[in-house]
């Protein structure tokens, strides 16, 4: 009886095991964007213990949100385009909704794809054009990844909770990068002044008499 209990448990533990689980990532060029700019961000996906069945089909969103955010219209930036890396282009990838701030993938290869090492899943573009200065996050959300037996697959995130901080800092006008430079002037010439006033308090040296 105890070998039958061990043989089950040995069974359910392997089949845990070889069945695993996917990881994603979310990275990007530059977490700090100037408005106005454009950043990239990517998506990659790997296997958590090296031992998974062939992926068939990835679903997700990828979101520019505000987290602070009361309901007012606040703009971190708008995907303009994306690229599906690791699928084919026969199985699909990006909608074609762009610009965007929530991109949506799709992806099915009837054969499957082995997923042995770290894979880059796909790779988009954020334009901050028209955007508001502001600290953002980058949501990942609406996953749903199949193997080539129909089966879910479980995932999780290296990124806490699916999410990629990012801001977006404005460019300073030109008039006040013009009163930034007056300023410093300002500040040159008054040291330079007072460098005079001590070099004029100083006393003359007395010549020595024969």
């Amino acid at each position: 009886m105890r070998s039958l209990v061990f043989l089950i448990l040995c069974w359910c533990g392997l089949g845990q095991y070889v069945m695993g689980g996917v990881i994603f990532t979310i990275s990007s060029s530059n977490s700090i964007i100037t408005l106005g700019d454009s950043s990239t961000f990517e998506i990659r996906v790997r296997s958590d213990n090296g031992l998974i069945p062939n992926l068939a089909a990835i679903d997700f969103n990828l979101n520019a949100n505000d987290p602070g955010s009361t309901g007012a219209v606040v703009s971190g930036g708008r995907f303009t385009s994306g690229v599906s890396n690791y699928f084919p282009a026969a199985a699909g990838g990006f909608f074609p909704l762009f610009p965007t701030s929530s991109a949506a993938f799709s992806a099915n290869q009837a054969q499957g794809l082995p997923l042995d090492t770290s894979q880059l899943l796909a790779t988009l573009t954020l334009s901050t054009a028209g955007a508001t200065a502001g600290n953002y996050q980058m949501l990942l959300n609406g996953i749903e990844v199949l193997d080539s037996n129909n089966g879910n697959i479980p995932f999780s995130f290296d990124n806490a909770g699916g999410i990629f901080n990012y801001s977006i800092t404005a460019v300073p006008e030109p008039s006040s990068m013009a009163l930034l430079g007056l300023t410093l002037a300002g500040v040159g010439v008054a040291s330079r002044l007072r460098r005079k006033k001590v070099q004029a308090k100083k006393p003359a040296e007395s010549t020595p008499l024969a």
